[in-house]
């Protein structure tokens, strides 16, 4: 197995069959072109009739397989990440370096969702936070084999900052093991660091914060050709409709995200998870009472769960949650999947100009607070909205024209020259 499909260009020799309860057997398997990597080789049993499986199991391993040309061997070219260092900054924050030490890049496809490589942080044995590959190296050093990458974690962020004291800091990259590399075995760093700086501020729980209303509202046709009339007031509030919002959690590391539209949301700050069985799966945002979510990823369904405890089997008062859909990769009946996406068919972020809150729903449910977003407002009807983990880019809200578009390499809360391209976002407006 490469990933979780079966690897390219391969054939085998099948086991002889046994009828006792027992036997032992040899099995060769070769590959007819092209460099391979195996990162499983997969064993199952079935009964004698060769349609029912009985068992199946997954053992990790590391073969490489080169391509012969004119008889002579050519070595697998992988690129090979490694973190090279973590570094103490000021006001404890944290900085990383991550280099490609193989001799190949890694590829565009790596560094975003649903295959990005991800990169997760530890803090004395506890997640302290999660990245994709893009958040931290949106110029693509890495895609250069040699290159190498330093990311300030989460400079914005005051619960990712170190209290007083001594930490055993580890990243690991590529936690998920969506890459294959030359040398799989090195992609760790733990250092004791030691923070003297003033306490790191706690946020609070925004228990009292309630959902939006999503209110309809009526379309509008905007000539684009013209010069609209521009609203001098500005809107109580506007709805940026996304085209399929998605959760994506990756058990291994526990890292949570939620994308949109190619860019993510939430990094998954002030989410809980609890990994019950290598199937069974507890998520909620700490601001939610009373419920939480169970995925089961065997039956690939979401259930709403209240009056339980969160991260106990034992689930009681339960209702499947229908408009939410359970995407799989990798895995088995035995063992956890690689990753597995929360699709959901209704999302929207919601923001109110007047008192600057913004949050992103799906689901009926608030899944960022927008705690880590910061947010513009140029005119009354041009605002400027962006993720704190965000480089180079940023989106800009035209509430009279009813778009959004994403402006690369302008000054955040400017209007200047810079490279446009619209998005496609739905623009609601409540005036």
């Amino acid at each position: 197995m490469t990933g979780s499909n079966t690897s390219p260009g391969y054939a085998a020799s099948g086991s002889k069959l046994y009828t006792a309860v027992k036997g032992s057997g040899n099995q060769s398997f070769t590959f007819k072109s092209g460099n391979v990597k195996v990162n499983r080789v997969r064993f199952q049993i079935f009964d004698k009739t060769k349609k029912k499986l009985l068992f199946e199991k997954f053992v990790r391993a590391n073969y490489k397989y080169p391509k012969v040309v004119g008889g002579n061997t050519t070595p697998v070219k992988l690129p090979d990440l490694v973190v090279s260092k973590i570094k103490l900054l000021d006001k404890c924050r944290l900085s990383i370096t991550i280099k490609n030490k193989g001799n190949a890049g890694v590829p565009d496809s790596y560094y975003n969702l649903p295959k990005a490589v991800s990169v997760q942080m530890y803090n004395n044995g506890k997640p302290w936070g999660g990245l994709i590959l893009k958040g931290i190296d949106p110029k693509h050093k890495l895609k250069s084999p040699g290159g190498s990458v330093s990311h300030i974690w989460f400079p914005n962020a005051q619960n990712l900052k170190l209290s007083p004291g001594n930490h055993i800091i580890k990243v690991i990259v590529d936690s998920n093991k969506a890459l294959a590399e030359s040398n799989e075995n090195n992609n760790a760093l733990k250092t004791k660091l030691n923070c003297k700086s003033a306490t790191a501020v706690q946020p609070g729980t925004n228990s009292g914060v309630r959902i939006i209303p999503n209110t309809t509202i009526p379309s509008a046709n905007v000539n684009i050709g013209t010069t609209p009339i521009l609203n001098k007031k500005a809107p109580k509030r506007f709805f940026l409709d996304f085209n399929g919002a998605y959760i994506v959690y990756v058990p291994s590391s526990k890292t949570l995200q939620v994308a949109a539209n190619n860019n993510v949301l939430s990094y998954g700050s002030g989410w809980q998870r609890a990994n019950l069985k290598s199937y069974l799966y507890h998520l909620r945002l700490k601001t939610w009472k009373g419920f939480y979510w169970k995925i089961n990823t065997s039956r690939k369904e979401v259930y709403l769960v209240k009056g339980s405890k969160f991260g106990k089997i034992g689930d009681t008062n339960e209702k499947k949650i229908n408009n939410i859909a359970v995407d799989v990769v990798g895995g088995s009946s035995s063992t956890a999947p690689t990753r597995f996406l929360l699709k959901f068919n209704k999302s929207y972020l919601v923001f109110v100009p007047s008192s600057k809150t913004l949050q992103v729903i799906a689901g009926g449910n608030v899944l960022s607070y927008g705690s880590d977003w910061k947010t513009c407002k140029l005119k009354p009807y041009l605002y400027q909205l962006k993720q704190n983990v965000w480089k180079g880019f940023h989106w800009q809200v035209n509430t009279s024209r009813k778009i959004v578009e994403r402006i690369s390499g302008g000054q955040f809360c400017k209007i200047v020259s810079a490279s446009r391209t619209k998005l496609n976002i739905g623009v609601r407006v409540v005036k």
